[in-house]
């Protein structure tokens, strides 16, 4: 019988004030506080002062996921209602003006906003990222490439993000027409193996096209920072059933 892969979920959520489901452009301290408090070391800084990120443990089996979501939504929702702040759990949010919103003035999200300006500060987008862990021996890169095909019907099961700015854009997937502006952010190169990932990656750090510890943000790719690999093509999903999908 085949092993069970262990796997991981990161959800993205945008904070919002609960009496008009605007986008908080600059969160309280007591706000940020009760996210911090609510997630414990669950909790993630994101891009904008008015985001968070949820990143989960190791999951054996999709009832430990149902458990673990069902209960940090729920003890976020309440813990921002004291402060009149909800969350907002949609790829893109159907009125926000980005350019209204605060960068995180961290030394990684600073070096982010200076390399890409304007592309930074519109991606005001909630993405679902699933890692799943890849057995020793196994490469990665064979993996990626068996399930490249099936990368469309995953984005197409997950849209969220139908609006922007106050328009219908025609698309039920918005999100990925602004991650589209990002270099290395769509479909990952042709490579057949690990060894002509590593070749690729270092021949764009020879020419300076990618930095020593930089990282493609492929819509599926190997992670740097574990044995696993990173689907995150899908948008974020206001329903939990839909995300444990």
């Amino acid at each position: 019988m085949a092993r069970q892969c262990t796997f991981g979920i990161e959800e993205e959520y945008l904070l919002v004030k609960l009496a008009s489901g605007q986008v908080m452009s600059a969160p309280s301290a007591a706000v940020a506080r009760c996210c911090r408090d609510a997630l414990g070391p669950w909790f993630a800084e994101e891009m904008f002062h008015s985001q968070i990120e949820v990143a989960s443990p190791v999951f054996d089996a999709l009832d430990q996921a149902r458990d673990f979501f069902g209960e940090r939504r729920q003890r976020l929702a309440q813990a921002l209602a004291g402060e009149g702040a909800g969350l907002y759990g949609a790829a893109s949010h159907p009125s926000a003006q980005w350019l209204r919103q605060r960068p995180r003035g961290t030394p990684h999200y600073r070096q982010l906003f200076n390399d890409y300006q304007l592309v930074a500060r519109r991606s005001l987008l909630n993405g679902l990222h699933v890692h799943v862990g890849v057995p020793v021996g196994i490469d990665r890169m064979r993996v990626i490439n068996r399930v490249l095909c099936w990368l469309p019907l995953l984005l197409a099961l997950s849209t969220s993000s139908a609006y922007w700015g106050g328009e219908d854009t025609g698309y039920m997937s918005y999100r990925r027409a602004v991650c589209g502006e990002w270099p290395q952010m769509g479909l990952p190169e042709p490579l057949p193996d690990w060894s002509a990932y590593q070749r690729y990656r270092a021949l764009l750090q020879r020419t300076g096209s990618l930095a020593e510890n930089g990282d493609f943000w492929w819509a599926i790719r190997p992670s740097r920072r574990f044995p696993t690999v990173e689907l995150r093509i899908c948008d974020g999903c206001p329903r939990l059933e839909d995300a444990l999908a």
